[in-house]
C-alpha cells in the first residue's frame, strides 16, 4: 500500500449488537478529527428479504442513526448510511471500495465465556481483505470521543506505534501523523527486541523512524525484551494510551491486535 496521505471517507461498519454505538462513536472521533465524511454500514440479511423485512431493516438503521450517533452527527444528517446484505466481511470490503473509504471502524464480536474479547471471523476476515487502515474497537466501550454540543471532539490519549525494524512503517507512520494532533501526546514508537540486546543501538535505528512522524513533532522511543503482545499491553496498561497502530506485516492473522483488544481498553488500528 502507498504511504497514507489524508483519509477523506471513513466507513463504520456495525451489527445490531449493544457494541455498535462505540463503534460509532469511535468513527465519529476520527471523522470529526480528519474533517472527513462518515459513513455507516449495517450488513442486515433483512436487506434481501421481504418487503416488510426491507422497511424493518431500514426503520432499524433509521433509528440508529439518530439515537447510536454522537451530538450533531446525527442529528443534523451530517453521515450517511448503508444498508447491505450478504456475507459480512465480504459486504463490509465491498461497501469500503464502493465508497472509497480510507478507513474501515468496526467492533470486536464480542466476550467469550470466560469474558475475553473475541476477534470474530468477520473481523479477521476484513482485517486480512482490507486494503486500507482497519480500526477494531474492543467492547470495553474505550472513551476516545467527548461530545460538547454539537461537537464530537476526539480524545486519543497517547498513540502508540509498534514498529519492526525489518518491515516498513511508512504507513503507520503517515497515520500516526494524521492522528496526532487529536492526542495532547507526543506518539510513542515502540520496538520489542530480543532479550539482552543493546538498546542504545536500536534506539539510534529507531530515531529516523521518530523523526519521521509528519507533524513535525516528532515521537518519543521506547525499546523493550520479550513477547510483542506482552510489550504492547504493558505499555498501554501503564500509560493513557487510547490508540495502537500496527503494520498488518507484523501482525498477519490478527494475533496480535487480538491479544491487545483482549486485555486493555486501546482501540486497535491495523494498517497494511
Amino acid at each position: 500500500m502507498s504511504q497514507i496521505s489524508a483519509i477523506r471517507t471513513i466507513l463504520c461498519a456495525i451489527d445490531d449488537s449493544a457494541h455498535a454505538p462505540a463503534v460509532a462513536f469511535a468513527a465519529a472521533g476520527m471523522a470529526e478529527h480528519l474533517k472527513a465524511r462518515l459513513v455507516v454500514v449495517r450488513v442486515d440479511s433483512r436487506a434481501d428479504g421481504s418487503t416488510s423485512e426491507q422497511a424493518a431493516a431500514r426503520q432499524a438503521l433509521a433509528e440508529f442513526m439518530m439515537e447510536g450517533l454522537p451530538g450533531g452527527l446525527g442529528y443534523r444528517d451530517q453521515a450517511e448510511s448503508r444498508l447491505v446484505a450478504g456475507e459480512p466481511a465480504e459486504a463490509i470490503l465491498t461497501a469500503a471500495v464502493a465508497e472509497q473509504a480510507g478507513l474501515i471502524v468496526m467492533g470486536t464480536r464480542g466476550r467469550g465465556a470466560i469474558s475475553r474479547t473475541l476477534l470474530g471471523s468477520t473481523a479477521r476476515d476484513v482485517l486480512k481483505g482490507a486494503s486500507v487502515p482497519v480500526a477494531i474497537v474492543p467492547p470495553s466501550d474505550p472513551e476516545i470521543v467527548t461530545v460538547v454540543g454539537a461537537r464530537t471532539i476526539p480524545r486519543f490519549g497517547i498513540i502508540l506505534v509498534p514498529v519492526d525494524l525489518k518491515s516498513p512503517a511508512a504507513s503507520q507512520l503517515a497515520l500516526t501523523g494524521l492522528l496526532a494532533p487529536g492526542s495532547a501526546h507526543r506518539p510513542m514508537l515502540l520496538h520489542v527486541t530480543e532479550s539482552g540486546a543493546d538498546h542504545g543501538l536500536v534506539r539510534e535505528r529507531m530515531n529516523p523512524l521518530g523523526l519521521g512522524v509528519p507533524g513535525g513533532r516528532g515521537a518519543k522511543l521506547l525499546v523493550l525484551d520479550g513477547d510483542v503482545a506482552d510489550s504492547i499491553v504493558k505499555v498501554t496498561k501503564k500509560d493513557d494510551v487510547g490508540l495502537v497502530i500496527l503494520g498488518r506485516a507484523h501482525d498477519a492473522a490478527g494475533s496480535v491486535a487480538c491479544a491487545v483488544l483482549e486485555r486493555t481498553r486501546a482501540v486497535v488500528i491495523v494498517v497494511p
